[in-house]
């Protein structure tokens, strides 16, 4: 386990610290650090779904927001055109993303350029286009426009178009729907830990009750229950999915094994995994790799502190990811088993 955590930390460093030949100033990457993590938290994403008329938007809203179709705040289905002007609708997991649907663009006369601006194009980060069997011409038309006014589109593109931490903010926020979009969230969290774990020891450090460690409790607290809304492991997800595939929601928490309940994240349980014997013999382990890292010979906690925090956060996201497979495979299951 030591040398798997070893490993983590050099594949998980920020660049920075990857290239030995630069030269690093501690306070500036902590406060850089801190500055991600803010943003990650406090940005805001719009996402545009338009398309021809009765292709299958709304359903599409619906189901980037983890909701069946006839949930409260779901957003209204039909097989005509229910859409007439764009409608809002934030994430309920994630407030400050929010899925727009746009009306249709199937009229004979569609006029691209005119429709963007009548949906106020400006205020959306990137565009879905959903088409019903082909791509159509209107398809095409409002893609060409949506490229000449620099704007993104197509799901499948974002990676590449977003700016490294809105493509983030984008990953973590849209349901997994397959062990790849799981994958894609892991690694997304993988270069918050790092993060996480510098700025806990590096701003607002505090000796920890009982131990003799430094770091903010509250940071670690706050990113473990990230993890949970992330993999849709918290409580409000959980009912959610449970609706949509016609299960109990106990079922779909059977499938948890490894972790605790959403509702058990507290500050007495991340002061009680950091006092476990097993770990502290894991990081005298660790300790020596530690010497490699020069940033952490600067944080207020200490390179040990570092070491436990990440240490506790990695093991926890790893679990948190088998157990959101498995509530993926238990959703999944046939109802006659």
């Amino acid at each position: 386990m030591a040398l798997n955590i070893i490993e983590a930390f050099k594949r998980m460093a920020p660049e920075p610290l990857k290239d030995d030949k630069r030269t690093t100033n501690p306070t500036d990457l902590i406060a850089q650090c801190a500055k991600d993590l803010d943003f990650l938290k406090n940005t805001t994403l719009d996402i545009a779904i338009t398309g021809v008329s009765g292709a299958g938007k709304s359903s599409l809203v619906n189901a980037l927001r983890g909701m069946a179709d006839d949930d409260e705040g779901s957003a209204e289905v039909g097989y005509t055109e229910t859409t007439t002007e764009q409608k809002r609708y934030p994430h309920p997991t994630f407030p400050r993303v929010t899925v727009w649907d746009l009306p249709g663009i199937g009229t004979p006369r569609f006029n691209a350029k005119r429709y963007l601006e009548k949906v106020h194009f400006k205020q959306y980060d990137f565009f879905i286009i959903v088409a019903s069997n082909r791509f159509t011409e209107n398809d095409r038309k409002l893609a060409n426009e949506i490229r000449e006014m620099k704007k993104k589109f197509y799901y499948e593109t974002l990676e590449n178009d977003l700016d490294d931490l809105k493509r983030d903010g984008l990953i973590l926020a849209m349901p997994a729907f397959s062990k790849e979009g799981l994958k894609k969230k892991k690694a997304a969290l993988e270069s918050l830990i790092w993060k996480a774990a510098l700025v806990s020891c590096g701003i607002r450090a505090i000796p920890v009750p009982g131990l003799s460690l430094i770091c903010d409790i509250g940071i670690l607290v706050g990113t473990i229950t990230h993890f949970y809304d992330v993999f849709g492991l918290d409580e409000g997800s959980l009912h959610r999915l449970a609706n949509r595939v016609g299960k109990p929601v106990a079922v779909l928490q059977s499938a948890i094994k490894k972790s605790p309940m959403a509702h058990d994240i507290t500050v007495l349980l991340v002061i009680d995994l950091l006092s476990k014997a097993a770990l502290q013999q894991e990081l005298m382990v660790i300790k020596p790799a530690l010497k490699a890292v020069p940033v952490l010979g600067f944080l207020v906690g200490g390179a040990l502190s570092f070491a436990t925090t990440f240490y506790i956060l990695k093991n926890f996201l790893d679990d948190v990811v088998e157990d959101a497979e498995n509530v993926r495979a238990k959703a999944m299951e046939s109802q006659t088993k």
